[in-house]
């Protein structure tokens, strides 16, 4: 299974999900206000069935901005 993924002015490009994975979470490790990694994250981990990863991830994301 594959994913789309957007990086800041790049062109889209399809990675493969461990890849993405891994992307996300550099992300996120090296910008932790990034809301779009987070985002991208919790969506993929969604639309790949892993829920026990998306939901600590999607609270972390609602504790960090609270009025969004």
């Amino acid at each position: 299974m594959t994913i789309y993924m957007q990086t800041t002015k790049r062109p889209v490009k399809k990675a493969p999900i461990g890849e993405a994975e891994v992307e996300y979470l550099t992300a996120i490790r090296l910008d932790p206000t990034r809301a779009g990694a987070y985002t991208a994250l919790i969506n993929m981990y969604r639309r790949t069935r892993q829920i026990n990863k998306a939901i600590p991830l999607a609270e972390r994301l609602i504790d960090m901005f609270p009025d969004e």
